[in-house]
């Protein structure tokens, strides 16, 4: 609908469509209909089951994005390509109009994800998550990324760290802000190679960066050791499946066990031996 031709509440805001599964469960999902303005976004999801045929909603998910007024201010351009066809909306098509506001409504609480910064690609910088329960917490976060435009690709989560309230853990943030994850990635190919939690690392992983690409194994995960140095390595991939799987060692296996799996051309494991 254009707006200019909808004096008053002449043409509807939005566009209501309804999903009945044959286990009972209903989806209402409502999307923008004004051109120019909110045409295809998700405003309102809403949850349920029904009863006798008629809909019972559980939970409600309401979503704002950002408003074309805003469109300067922000760091991000107004739209990342064009489209080819003159007459369409380009809101629905090329406009950047990234998610600002989440609100999930289920069992009479209310659970908020809200963005209050975005960086040069609409990704969001620092939100804050909050809720009605006893209490009414919050929690303000900042994330990084990592992005590798040599390799084309972007909006790898570095690190997300906790910034607000500043009271003392576990309750706040701490004074200084406490970092509750971050991942490091390979300089050439971007692959993750350490995870970590709260300064503590969780898994390092080693890729197989050096075979040939006639061979199928470049890019593949050859190596995952825990927090506690354990080794497990996964060798002879075939359709994203290892064929070969050591683990680390153990009491009964010093070694380490070994697993070996029959993969077919679908990527189905048909046989596996111990």
């Amino acid at each position: 609908a254009f707006r200019e031709n909808c004096p008053g509440t002449g043409c509807p805001a939005t566009l209501r469509t309804e999903v009945r599964g044959p286990d009972g469960q209903f989806r209402r999902y409502h999307f923008g209909a004004l051109y120019e303005v909110n045409e295809g976004q998700l405003l309102t999801l809403e949850e349920g089951y029904l009863s006798g045929g008629t809909p019972v909603i559980l939970r409600t998910t309401t979503t704002e994005y950002v408003d074309n007024g805003a469109i300067g201010t922000l760091p991000f351009p107004d739209t990342v390509g064009s489209d080819m066809q003159p007459l369409t909306d380009d809101m629905a098509t090329s406009a950047l109009r990234p998610v600002t506001r989440t609100s999930v409504a289920q069992q009479g609480r209310t659970f908020t994800w809200e963005a209050n910064g975005f960086d040069t690609r609409a990704r969001p910088q620092r939100v804050t998550r909050s809720s009605n329960v006893s209490g009414n917490p919050s929690r303000t976060e900042t994330t990084t990324y990592h992005d590798n435009t040599a390799k084309w690709v972007l909006g790898q989560v570095a690190q997300v760290a906790c910034v607000a309230p500043t009271t003392a853990l576990p309750a706040g943030c701490g004074a200084a802000g406490t970092v509750m994850s971050e991942t490091t990635y390979h300089a050439t190919w971007a692959l993750p190679l350490v995870k970590k939690r709260f300064g503590q690392t969780v898994e390092t992983l080693g890729w197989n960066t050096t075979a040939t690409v006639a061979s199928g194994q470049r890019g593949t995960l050859h190596t995952v050791t825990d927090g506690r140095g354990y080794t497990l390595t996964l060798t002879d991939w075939h359709r994203g499946v290892p064929r070969h799987i050591k683990h680390p060692g153990t009491p009964e296996a010093p070694g380490g066990a070994t697993q070996s799996a029959v993969v077919n051309d679908r990527g189905e494991i048909t046989a596996v031996t111990d």
